[in-house]
């Protein structure tokens, strides 16, 4: 897949290419050239100008490096969802512990760099029915979204420092084996959750979420809103606080964050969107089914 990706030297080079990005971006803020579509994490499927059928793995299962992925259609990961909007595109090469760099990924897997204090980032997000996302907004760093989102003052994990070890997981004794019980997760997290909100810090970074060394999921946790006594209600999709959020390539423009809703067979899909860009459309069903070779999706 990364190797269908071109760089765009000017405009016009490719036109349907720069249909592509006028529909992620807008007219109001339009892509600098040249731009090195390589660099993208993220893409969709709605007027993308080349055949895109992801291969369906869960987040803690191993893709091939390059290739489109995506978490099942009936999984319960919330990757699943946004899934029926686009494509995560792997950028993790796993034989050879090397992460392709982009804007905001280092060289070396072991070093990986976040997001810098106060920059601006694209991320996607789509809510789901775990526990933490009752205490605040996560969001997946997917650049090639056009939706952009403010880590403000922000720490970045180290690999030592997985989910596990911010959100700590209750262990439960049942039937003679301890049981972690994700239902059970608590807002007020570790001690070292609460001192980063003690000290001002407005996100946290995990760039490893998975903490498998196996997809490039990067999350990004909105510390601003984060509500340590949680709450029976969920949250909106999307954060109501002033200037939050960013449309166009240059992150330059108004975005009135709002939900697209849709739906593929029994299960509901939903992805925020700006108002002031296209709506997205949602992937056919067909993006979800292709026979695989040797353990990978075929390219179409």
């Amino acid at each position: 897949m990364l190797s269908r990706l071109p760089v765009l030297p000017e405009h016009n080079h490719l036109p349907e290419w720069d249909a592509y990005l006028q529909h992620v971006y807008g007219n109001d803020d339009p892509p600098t050239y040249p731009v090195n579509l390589a660099r993208l994490t993220w893409l969709y499927y709605d007027y993308l100008p080349i055949k895109l059928v992801p291969a369906q793995r869960a987040p803690q299962c191993p893709s091939v490096y390059g290739h489109a992925w995506i978490s099942p259609i009936d999984c319960a990961f919330p990757s699943s969802r946004i899934g029926a909007f686009g494509a995560f595109i792997q950028h993790y090469h796993p034989t050879m512990g090397l992460r392709s760099p982009t804007r905001l990924h280092g060289a070396r897997r072991k070093s990986s760099s976040g997001a810098a204090s106060h920059s601006w980032v694209e991320i996607a997000r789509t809510s789901s029915n775990h526990a933490l996302e009752r205490c605040s907004y996560w969001y997946f760093h997917a650049p090639g979204s056009g939706i952009w989102w403010n880590v403000g003052k922000t720490y970045v994990a180290n690999v030592t420092e997985d989910e596990n070890y911010w959100f700590p997981v209750p262990l439960t004794y049942q039937f003679g084996n301890f049981v972690r019980m994700h239902s059970s997760l608590s807002c007020r997290g570790s001690e070292a959750l609460r001192r980063l909100i003690t000290e001002g810090y407005a996100s946290l970074q995990i760039p490893d979420i998975t903490n498998h060394d196996l997809t490039n999921h990067f999350e990004l946790i909105d510390l601003r809103h984060w509500r340590l006594k949680g709450g029976n209600a969920s949250l909106p999709k999307c954060s109501r606080g002033r200037d939050d959020y960013r449309s166009g390539f240059n992150a330059s423009r108004k975005c009135t964050c709002y939900s697209i809703e849709s739906k593929i067979g029994q299960m509901q899909a939903g992805i925020i969107g700006c108002r002031e860009l296209p709506v997205r459309n949602c992937a056919p069903r067909s993006a979800f089914h292709s026979t695989t070779v040797d353990g990978r999706m075929a390219p179409l």
